[in-house]
């Protein structure tokens, strides 16, 4: 009985830090999105020449396509806080082991474990091997 309550809290206590890691780096994610958001209306006050508009155009393509990747590791942030409320979140989608919370940390989207992401990117590897040979 002991054993188990100790499990149980350990696991609340790993619940409780991956949730507030999450949220944190949610409110992070929607902070960057409106200040960059809001620093492209800001922007464009005023008449530019050709050289301050080209610069200003190439800024505005940058802080546009840092929006969308922001804007995707949102989505994937709020997808890892519903797998958390759904108990799934921190067990690798390969072969189900729970991932160390160290990788979690460093990672925290990290949807499989060191040794399936390895087995994974060695996979895909090969994949851009055998693509590049059919291609030449």
């Amino acid at each position: 009985m002991a054993k188990r309550q100790k499990s149980r809290q350990k696991s609340d206590a790993r619940y409780q830090e991956l949730k507030f890691m999450l949220e944190e780096r949610k409110r992070k994610l929607e902070e960057n999105q409106r200040l960059r958001l809001g620093s492209l209306s800001d922007r464009h006050k005023g008449p530019l020449d050709t050289v301050e508009q080209a610069k200003s155009d190439m800024q505005d393509d940058l802080d546009f396509a840092l929006v969308q990747m922001e804007a995707d590791a949102l989505n994937r942030t709020n997808d890892a806080l519903y797998r958390l409320e759904q108990g799934t979140y921190g067990n690798c989608f390969e072969c189900g082991v729970e991932i160390p919370q160290a990788r979690l940390k460093a990672l925290p989207l990290a949807i499989r474990c060191r040794d399936c992401a390895d087995n994974s990117e060695q996979q895909e590897e090969r994949e851009r091997q055998v693509t590049r040979k059919a291609a030449s």
